[in-house]
């Protein structure tokens, strides 16, 4: 399954991969803690750094911009 965070709008895209994660790890029916931070684990590793890198800036990204505009609202 690939997820394309991109195409989601950013105000949902929190919530679509919590979403995600939530599935992913229920569906497997885990029987021990140690099962279910393995699952995790992978699940993170199997993200690039491009991914952590724009979770971090895209905060600070929009804060930029709402200053910009003089906090006006923004899409």
């Amino acid at each position: 399954l690939i997820v394309l965070h991109d195409n989601s709008r950013p105000h949902t895209a929190s919530a679509t991969l919590q979403k995600f994660v939530s599935t992913s790890l229920h569906k497997n029916g885990f029987r021990k803690q140690e099962d279910i931070e393995n699952a995790f684990q992978q699940l993170l590793s199997r993200r690039d750094s491009d991914f952590y890198v724009r979770g971090i800036n895209a905060p600070v990204i929009r804060w930029q911009k709402c200053i910009e505009h003089y906090g006006n609202y923004l899409k």
